[in-house]
Order: structure tokens, then sequence, then C-alpha cells
């Protein structure tokens, strides 16, 4: 498996409608990583749109959200125990986060967009190979 950057995020105290979107995307994210319900790809955009209204309520910087949620998909593309459509599925979705990353890493000069591009092409390489 490639290495992971940090994907867990500090928790910073916010309020209460703020934690309850934070503890639902962490719910989400938990059922896409572990392939909950492998029939139902409605829940790999529900933790897509959780994160985005994460990241406008203001509890969390988008860049950290779409990180870590392009963290997990290509974690769950990657994984060999998960069945290979559910894999298909997180690894065709990782081009949303990817993209944001990728402007605003041209906007603040935070991240290495082509890091991230290159771990979404050796994930869709390796998935290849399966």
């Amino acid at each position: 498996m490639l290495p992971t950057p940090c994907t867990s995020l500090p928790r910073a105290p916010v309020d209460h409608r703020q934690r309850a979107l934070l503890d639902r995307w962490d719910r989400i994210g938990l059922g896409v990583r572990l392939a909950y319900n492998p029939r139902c790809p409605q829940a790999i955009r529900a933790f897509l749109h959780a994160g985005r209204c994460l990241a406008a309520c203001g509890a969390r910087a988008e860049l950290d959200v779409q990180i870590r949620t392009l963290a997990v998909l290509l974690d769950t593309a990657l994984d060999p125990a998960l069945p290979r459509d559910w894999r298909s599925a997180c690894l065709e979705h990782a081009c949303l986060p990817l993209a944001r990353i990728v402007s605003l890493g041209r906007r603040t000069g935070r991240v290495d967009a082509a890091l991230w591009r290159r771990r979404v092409d050796e994930a869709e390489q390796r998935l290849a190979e399966v």
C-alpha cells in the first residue's frame, strides 16, 4: 500500500452543528473505507457532499477536507480485501477531490498536487493489474 499522508485531522473546538457534521462525515467515511454497503455508491457521493458541507460551514479547511477525502478513497481503492466494484467506484470518485486539491494547491501553494496526481495514477495502474 502506498504511504498515506496524515489522514486524521486535529479536532479543533467547534459548535454543536459543526460537531454533528464532522461526526457524520467521519461515520460515512468509515462506511466507505470498510465498504459497509458496496452495492450503494451513493455512500461515496454522500461522503463527498458531507466533506463539502464541513468545509463550507468552516469546521475544517477545505484543503484539509479534500486531502483526507482523497486519501480515504485511494486507500479504499487499493485495499484488496474489498470488492473490486467498490474499489473501482472509489477510484472513479477520486477525480473530484483531486481536482479541488489541484485548484486549491495552485491558489495557496500549500500542497504538492503532482504528488496526489501520481498517487491516483499509481492506484489506477494497480487496480488495472488485478
